[in-house]
């Protein structure tokens, strides 16, 4: 009898132990709720499986809220980790679509309300013979933003259609194997899995010789992890030297998964989990369209109140009297406000062409300043 209470509690302790070893890990889990956080369309394999869904919250349980896409089938509310075996972000080209097809049926519809609104012109005339010139005056510019909203919208929608048809698979989550968990491998390095994004048996590590305090973490670093995804491109300084690549997962707990570049900045790629204690800077690669937009604003602006000024003191395209310092001022003014939201919007598209780099995390002071 006896015996046969220790086998019971033995299976119940391996089959607990099962379903928590599939869980992800504290720092895979911060990942996989930041991900979440605009609620994609996923595909989750079970089982016995594979689902197209969307999912209000991911947590320690599992995934909640769920949204099927598929109609008519049994919907449950929430899908425990010891069931999932592998989650994916469905990846579609909707956006570039969108972006595309707003350009496309914009300019198309900028030329043709141009041109339908300059041919519905009207003869200007007056009593005063002096303010008569007999000049067509056309609504080339109102149908220029008519033809801007309507055409660019469609195009916009069309394209946003158009680019759903590209579906692609991005990663998230596999659960481990489970000759992983198995009670017989006590030597749970000979079946770690090579991926971070696979959630393997949580194993009590001493704080001292991982690197990493069991306090909060920072709202330095909490502010990193949100800026960070797995396909940006990172340079990270530490104790281990410089480092150029790019990370599976980050988290509170660290940054997992480093994979170098070609050149991968001079030092291989640190094994395991790096703590932040260890990190002194990093940096990740985007865009300049925040410098551009503020040089495009200053240049632009100026310029534009430069033209506002002339045109209120001696006019720009017919000479006229100086006008009131009141009225002059309020020209120039707005020449600078136009100038500097178009030179704005010029120069943050100029400057998403070029690359840039974004201090995201600052630990230790170190030399140097660039990445």
């Amino acid at each position: 009898m006896i015996s046969h209470v220790v086998r019971c509690v033995l299976v119940l302790s391996v089959a607990t132990g099962t379903s928590a070893a599939s869980a992800p890990s504290p720092n895979l889990l911060f990942q996989l709720q930041k991900q979440n956080h605009a609620q994609p369309w996923l595909r989750v394999t079970t089982d016995s499986s594979r689902r197209t869904l969307r999912a209000l919250r991911i947590d320690e349980a599992g995934i909640g809220g769920l949204t099927f896409r598929e109609r008519g089938s049994p919907a449950p509310d929430r899908i425990a980790w010891r069931s999932i075996t592998r989650i994916d972000e469905l990846c579609t080209r909707a956006k570039t679509g969108r972006i595309s097809g707003f350009v496309v049926g914009g300019a198309v519809g900028m030329a043709l309300g141009s041109a339908i609104g300059a041919s519905m012109g009207h003869r200007q005339t007056s009593t005063d013979p002096s303010l008569n010139d007999n000049s067509d005056r056309g609504h080339g510019g109102v149908g220029m933003a008519l033809g801007l909203v309507l055409l660019g919208g469609l195009g916009a929608w069309q394209g946003g259609r158009f680019g759903e048809r590209f579906v692609t698979e991005r990663p998230w989550y596999a659960a481990a194997p489970e000759a992983a968990s198995s009670p017989n491998s006590l030597d749970t390095t000979a079946v770690r899995p090579q991926s971070p994004l696979i959630a393997t048996p949580s194993v009590a590590q001493d704080p001292a010789n991982t690197g990493q305090s069991r306090a909060s973490p920072a709202a330095a670093v909490l502010r990193a992890c949100a800026r960070i995804h797995p396909s940006d491109l990172i340079v990270i300084r530490g104790d281990f030297g410089r480092f150029e690549g790019y990370a599976s997962v980050v988290g509170p707990e660290g940054i997992e998964g480093l994979r170098a570049t070609r050149d991968g900045g001079g030092v291989s790629p640190p094994t395991g989990r790096v703590a932040w204690d260890r990190i002194e800077q990093l940096d990740r690669r985007g865009n300049g369209w925040r410098k551009g937009a503020l040089v495009g604003s200053l240049l632009v602006g100026a310029y534009g109140g430069v033209l506002g000024y002339m045109e209120g003191t001696q006019g720009l395209f017919e000479v006229h009297s100086p006008r009131p310092s009141v009225e002059v001022a309020g020209i120039t003014l707005g020449g600078i406000a136009y100038g500097a939201t178009v030179g704005a919007v010029i120069g943050a598209g100029v400057g998403c062409l070029f690359p840039a780099w974004h201090r995201v995390y600052t630990g230790r002071a170190v030399s140097g300043t660039g990445p």
